[in-house]
């Protein structure tokens, strides 16, 4: 041997840290006295092993989804080495290098595998995999109970502001039903009208294909959502193409009550899905400053309904069953409501409810209600669909 590796020692054991794998190493110790004299012990050698001489512990718990976003946790370790590094391939041509927790957010919905490989300082590697589901899953629904809530805009609520068409706050009993937890999405309603064409009722087609702001196009007989919107919702689609849709589903559009009851819940009469508190770019896309534009269905969660149904407040107005009346709620029967109301008979406008992307604080509120022409479609207009709820 001819490198020094200490000297001046004075104890009579010595650690000389982390060697290399597979690598031959000769040791021997010379002493020296305290007049100078010197003895050179024997030379040991030795080699140390190859292969996984230094195992990485690596472990992924299932991830937890939130729309388009994924979190994966789980936990690394190694008991004779230094884990230095996290590499994450989240299965849509992005790597990134993260600690637990590693979070991911992908601009479709799909299956993606997920692969993290872990090093240590040695050269060893370990890969776990897993794989996630984000987005949007066509059908999702949540179940309102069977019960009564309160219907319009309660003026005893000092955050509200009431309008003459939101009153008087009135007790409406509905039967248990379901309805899509999300708004319908543009690859959702591509697929639609791949099975069915763009057909004309109402006096124009379901959707207007031929307006700028649409987000479906058709190439070659093929409608497809456009690159980056397949999960936004559906806009500039008419009340015939919302009601056909939801039909082609085995659903039917909400009647303004369930739409109202979803959004609301039965347990008080809060202005908005998430309670009184105003809103705010955290819990919904309004106001034009937010985003600008529509967002992915289900990108704010913490804006949840009662019942766990998004974007019940903001992103696209919603089309409803019922026919509008702005006094339709100061006619209602002396003796009280019908159970489950269908709204007027007839009209010339059909409901809008929940408010859009460009909408002001006011119109996001739970009781807001307008109306436009069934015929009509808009930028900031979509819907959702209700069915039956679930057997026992």
């Amino acid at each position: 041997p001819d490198v020094l590796v200490s000297n001046d020692q004075s104890g009579l054991a010595y650690d000389p840290g982390t060697l290399s794998p597979n690598t031959h190493y000769y040791w021997r110790v010379v002493a020296q006295d305290e007049h100078g004299a010197t003895t050179a012990g024997p030379v040991w050698e030795f080699t140390t092993a190859t292969g996984d001489t230094c195992p990485i512990n690596l472990t992924l718990q299932s991830p937890q989804v939130s729309g388009l976003s994924v979190t994966v946790n789980g936990t690394v370790s190694s008991s004779c080495s230094t884990v230095t590094r996290l590499n994450w391939q989240w299965g849509d041509g992005v790597s990134s290098d993260q600690w637990f927790p590693a979070s991911h957010t992908y601009a479709v919905s799909g299956t993606y595998p997920i692969t993290v490989t872990a090093y240590n300082d040695l050269g060893d590697t370990e890969t776990a995999n897993t794989t996630a589901y984000v987005g949007t899953a066509s059908g999702e629904m949540v179940t309102v109970p069977a019960g009564e809530f309160q219907m319009g805009c309660d003026d005893a609520n000092p955050n509200e502001y009431c309008f003459s068409n939101e009153q008087p706050l009135h007790t409406v009993y509905l039967d248990a039903y379901a309805i899509d937890k999300y708004e319908v999405t543009n690859a959702q309603y591509a697929e639609f009208l791949n099975a069915e064409g763009n057909q004309w009722e109402g006096g124009d087609t379901w959707l207007d294909a031929d307006d700028p702001d649409v987000r479906i196009h058709e190439s070659g007989g093929v409608w497809q959502a456009d690159a980056g919107y397949e999960d936004h919702p559906v806009i500039e689609v008419t009340w015939y193409g919302a009601r056909a849709y939801c039909q082609w589903q085995g659903k039917r559009l909400p009647t303004e009550a369930e739409w109202e009851k979803a959004a609301r819940g039965a347990s008080d009469t809060r202005m908005y899905p998430w309670g009184n508190e105003g809103p705010d770019c955290s819990r919904l896309n309004y106001g034009y400053y937010c985003v600008g534009d529509t967002t992915p269905v289900g990108s704010y969660p913490s804006g949840a309904s009662p019942y766990g149904a998004l974007d019940m407040a903001g992103n696209v107005w919603e089309w409803v069953n019922d026919w509008y009346d702005g006094d339709y709620y100061s006619t209602y029967p002396v003796d009280g409501w019908p159970n489950n109301p269908t709204g007027p008979a007839d009209g010339t406008y059909k409901v809008l409810r929940g408010g859009g992307w460009n909408c002001s604080w006011s119109n996001v509120r739970v009781a807001d209600r307008g109306g436009t022409a069934p015929s009509n479609s808009d930028y900031s207009v979509g819907f959702r669909c209700v069915g039956a709820a679930p057997g026992p």
